[in-house]
């Protein structure tokens, strides 16, 4: 393979990369935020009597 084909090979490689990255945080992090505010929303609705059960 040419020098020229190695360069298209790993610029390639990078961008599928990075573009996986960017999808995978744009999907991850609001999904993580909403199910972190609802653990913190049941904890403030659970009952003080009911103890740690």
């Amino acid at each position: 393979m040419s020098e020229q084909s190695w360069i298209a090979f790993w610029q390639t490689v990078l961008l599928l990369g990075l573009g996986s990255y960017l999808v995978l945080a744009i999907v991850i992090v609001p999904f993580g935020a909403r199910d972190i505010y609802r653990l913190f929303k049941n904890l403030d609705a659970r009952d003080p009597e009911e103890g740690d059960q």
